[in-house]
Protein backbone atom coordinates (compact mmCIF):
# COMPACT_ATOMS: atom_id res chain seq x y z
CA UNK A 1 0.00 0.00 0.00
CA UNK A 2 2.98 2.29 -0.69
CA UNK A 3 0.75 4.46 -2.51
CA UNK A 4 -1.33 5.19 0.12
CA UNK A 5 -0.03 8.28 2.27
CA UNK A 6 -2.02 9.60 5.41
CA UNK A 7 -1.15 12.90 7.27
CA UNK A 8 -2.37 15.51 10.06
CA UNK A 9 -3.65 18.86 10.65
CA UNK A 10 -2.79 19.22 14.37
CA UNK A 11 -4.22 23.25 15.39
CA UNK A 12 -3.36 24.72 18.81
CA UNK A 13 -4.24 28.22 19.21
CA UNK A 14 -3.74 29.39 15.52
CA UNK A 15 -0.64 27.63 14.71
CA UNK A 16 -0.27 24.55 12.57
CA UNK A 17 2.28 21.76 13.07
CA UNK A 18 4.44 21.36 10.57
CA UNK A 19 7.63 18.92 9.55
CA UNK A 20 10.26 21.80 7.90
CA UNK A 21 12.15 19.51 5.40
CA UNK A 22 15.87 20.61 4.56
CA UNK A 23 17.86 19.51 2.15
CA UNK A 24 20.76 20.74 -0.68
CA UNK A 25 18.57 23.42 -2.93
CA UNK A 26 15.29 22.38 -1.19
CA UNK A 27 13.17 23.51 1.61
CA UNK A 28 9.64 23.50 2.25
CA UNK A 29 7.46 22.35 4.74
CA UNK A 30 4.32 18.99 4.74
CA UNK A 31 2.01 17.91 7.11
CA UNK A 32 3.48 15.19 9.44
CA UNK A 33 2.32 11.96 8.12
CA UNK A 34 3.56 8.95 6.28
CA UNK A 35 2.63 5.70 4.12
CA UNK A 36 -0.24 3.15 4.77
CA UNK A 37 1.53 0.14 5.48
CA UNK A 38 0.36 -3.41 4.12
CA UNK A 39 -2.60 -4.29 6.10
CA UNK A 40 -2.76 -1.67 7.98
CA UNK A 41 -6.27 1.06 7.98
CA UNK A 42 -6.10 4.55 7.27
CA UNK A 43 -6.26 5.59 11.30
CA UNK A 44 -4.29 2.93 12.50
CA UNK A 45 -1.12 4.38 10.02
CA UNK A 46 -1.72 7.94 11.00
CA UNK A 47 -1.91 7.01 14.24
CA UNK A 48 1.31 5.42 14.28
CA UNK A 49 3.21 7.89 11.78
CA UNK A 50 2.56 10.72 14.04
CA UNK A 51 3.42 8.68 17.09
CA UNK A 52 6.81 8.03 15.17
CA UNK A 53 7.83 11.04 13.87
CA UNK A 54 6.43 13.61 16.98
CA UNK A 55 6.01 11.30 20.30
CA UNK A 56 2.55 12.92 20.26
CA UNK A 57 -0.52 10.41 20.89
CA UNK A 58 -3.26 11.67 19.17
CA UNK A 59 -7.33 11.68 18.63
CA UNK A 60 -8.53 11.89 15.22
CA UNK A 61 -11.91 14.34 14.35
CA UNK A 62 -12.25 13.47 10.77
CA UNK A 63 -11.07 12.97 7.15
CA UNK A 64 -10.98 16.32 5.58
CA UNK A 65 -9.77 15.54 2.29
CA UNK A 66 -8.38 13.02 -0.44
CA UNK A 67 -6.48 14.48 -2.57
CA UNK A 68 -4.55 12.58 -5.83
CA UNK A 69 -0.87 13.27 -6.34
CA UNK A 70 -0.01 12.84 -10.07
CA UNK A 71 3.99 13.79 -8.83
CA UNK A 72 4.19 10.37 -7.41
CA UNK A 73 1.16 8.46 -8.07
CA UNK A 74 0.14 8.30 -4.23
CA UNK A 75 -3.28 9.47 -2.67
CA UNK A 76 -3.00 11.56 0.58
CA UNK A 77 -5.88 11.66 3.13
CA UNK A 78 -5.74 14.16 5.34
CA UNK A 79 -7.21 14.01 9.06
CA UNK A 80 -8.27 16.67 11.31
CA UNK A 81 -6.63 15.64 14.98
CA UNK A 82 -9.02 17.10 17.77
CA UNK A 83 -6.90 16.59 20.40
CA UNK A 84 -3.24 15.23 21.26
CA UNK A 85 -1.35 14.32 24.09
CA UNK A 86 3.00 14.17 24.82
CA UNK A 87 5.99 16.55 24.69
CA UNK A 88 6.47 16.97 20.70
CA UNK A 89 10.21 15.38 19.63
CA UNK A 90 11.36 14.14 16.46
CA UNK A 91 11.18 10.62 16.55
CA UNK A 92 12.26 7.55 14.22
CA UNK A 93 12.93 6.84 11.58
CA UNK A 94 13.03 10.56 11.06
CA UNK A 95 15.52 11.05 13.57
CA UNK A 96 18.08 8.21 12.44
CA UNK A 97 17.72 9.53 8.72
CA UNK A 98 18.62 12.92 10.30
CA UNK A 99 21.77 14.44 8.40
CA UNK A 100 22.95 17.94 7.24
CA UNK A 101 21.66 16.91 4.20
CA UNK A 102 18.64 15.74 4.92
CA UNK A 103 16.96 17.53 8.04
CA UNK A 104 13.47 17.00 10.12
CA UNK A 105 12.40 20.12 11.61
CA UNK A 106 9.21 20.01 13.51
CA UNK A 107 7.75 23.77 13.60
CA UNK A 108 4.33 25.49 14.88
CA UNK A 109 3.47 28.27 12.28
CA UNK A 110 0.22 30.88 12.39
CA UNK A 111 -1.66 29.77 10.43
CA UNK A 112 -2.43 33.19 8.91
CA UNK A 113 1.35 33.11 7.53
CA UNK A 114 1.08 29.82 5.44
CA UNK A 115 0.50 32.05 2.48
CA UNK A 116 4.15 32.52 2.58
CA UNK A 117 5.65 29.25 3.18
CA UNK A 118 6.74 26.91 0.62
CA UNK A 119 4.29 24.32 0.94
CA UNK A 120 4.46 20.70 -0.55
CA UNK A 121 1.55 19.41 -1.91
CA UNK A 122 0.54 23.00 -2.49
CA UNK A 123 -3.00 22.00 -3.04
CA UNK A 124 -3.12 20.96 0.39
CA UNK A 125 -1.64 24.18 1.16
CA UNK A 126 -4.54 26.15 -0.29
CA UNK A 127 -7.62 23.66 1.10
CA UNK A 128 -5.86 24.61 5.13
CA UNK A 129 -6.15 28.34 4.31
CA UNK A 130 -9.29 28.45 2.64
CA UNK A 131 -10.65 25.67 5.67
CA UNK A 132 -8.97 27.27 8.38
CA UNK A 133 -8.59 31.35 7.83
CA UNK A 134 -11.84 32.21 7.96
CA UNK A 135 -11.77 30.84 11.79
CA UNK A 136 -8.89 32.93 13.40
CA UNK A 137 -8.92 36.17 14.32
Amino acid sequence: MANKRVSAIIIESEKILLMHRIKPNKDYFVLPGGSVEENEDNISALIREIREETSLEIEIDKLLWQVNNEFNERTQYIYLVSKYSGNLKLGSPEKERQSEDNKYVLEWHDIKDLKTVKFFPSEIKINILETFLDNIT
